[in-house]
């Protein structure tokens, strides 16, 4: 048991989950080429994932361009869109893992289901109406005019 312990203290840290905005980069900005290096010294010794609620067209453009070209591109894992897709860099392109993003049909149940249910319960309230969801591939939220707020 002491050996398994010993074992698993060298090095408790098999990989590190980063957000995009206002961790690796301000919001909606590019990160800086300081931090690509950073981030590139870090592959070198663990796996690095990003969890991020931005889009792939920003991210491949802003910000997988310059991180493509690190030597250890391979341990670099994406997850966009709120974790609705993954991507890896294989043979000198990003891929695409998977992709879980909502269809037109179910985010338009969502947004039915969700009405039905505002209806029956009675919760609407002049500072909350009207009832808006914002469109989005991966995620449906409750917004109301003048700020938003998750579901």
């Amino acid at each position: 048991m002491l050996v398994f312990f010993i074992l698993l203290m060298a090095d408790p840290v098999k990989a590190v989950l980063f957000d995009l905005d206002d961790t690796l980069a301000e919001s909606f900005k590019p990160p800086a080429p300081a931090m690509i290096e950073l981030l590139a010294t870090l592959l070198e010794k663990k796996p690095i994932a990003i969890l991020t609620a931005a889009g792939w067209p920003r991210i491949e453009h802003e910000f997988l361009e310059p991180l493509s070209k690190t030597a250890h591109i391979d341990r670099f894992f994406l997850f966009p869109n709120s974790s609705a897709q993954c991507y890896t860099f294989e043979n000198g392109s990003w891929k695409e893992r998977y992709n879980l993003a909502l269809s037109s049909e179910e985010r338009l149940r969502i947004k039915n289901a969700i009405e039905a249910a505002v209806e029956e319960i009675d919760v609407r309230h002049p500072q909350y109406a009207p009832l808006v969801i914002p469109r989005s591939a991966d995620r449906i939220r409750r917004s109301r005019i003048g700020g938003a707020s998750r579901c």
